[in-house]
């Protein structure tokens, strides 16, 4: 996964949106059906042309559901760089969002909790959380076309920049314990880190 962008869809239970109180002020825009929605994604990120995989996590609460509500999967099913996991997933959400560069979402509340947790966020319909400016806002594919390319090459400068950092680290750290020949030491983060021996 190195040289791919992982990025990871968790599309919502409508029952999150019908919770909404007010429907007048939270008018339903952008994509309203999660396929439909993951299908222009992947097109999306194909057209920008970049080393990807795709995590599709349905919502566990789709296990309650009848079989007419549920995510119709088999579109997706022969695309090579889409790996989906089902309701009944025994995969930590958020361990996908913390392993994830960008987290999209139709509403899900996965979308604020990512960006909470530093994860770049992208919302793709109506949700409670909106307007708080923690998530990119994307109703339409140009822009989101636009922003995944954005993030795309965002993410992979930071990645290349904390790469080199990390060397330079490495290389400062030997130096300042007195030998270039010393290179048992723990690196914690890119400021914290300590000598464990010869």
């Amino acid at each position: 996964r190195p040289n791919k962008l992982l990025v990871s869809f968790f599309p919502s239970c409508m029952d999150e949106y019908a919770l909404i109180q007010n429907k007048e002020d939270w008018p339903r825009r952008g994509w309203g059906e999660d396929r439909l929605a993951v299908l222009d994604v992947y097109s999306c990120l194909k057209s920008i042309g970049i080393p990807f995989n795709l995590v599709v996590r349905l919502h566990p609460n789709l296990l309650t559901k009848h079989v007419d509500e549920r995510f119709e999967a088999n579109t997706l099913s022969s695309l090579k760089e889409v790996k989906l996991l089902s309701e009944s997933s025994q995969m930590c959400s958020y361990h996908l969002v913390s392993n994830s560069d960008i987290v999209l979402t139709t509403g899900s509340t996965i979308g604020i909790e990512s960006a909470d947790l530093g994860v770049k966020s992208v919302l793709l319909s109506t949700a409670t959380y909106e307007d708080l400016g923690a998530t990119l806002n994307v109703y339409n594919m140009s822009k989101l076309k636009e922003t995944l390319r954005y993030l795309s090459v965002e993410i992979n400068r930071q990645k290349e920049n904390s790469s080199v950092k990390s060397q330079h680290l490495k290389f400062g750290i030997a130096n300042s314990i007195g030998s270039a020949k010393r290179k048992y030491f723990n690196v914690v983060r890119h400021d914290l880190s300590y000598f464990v021996g010869d």
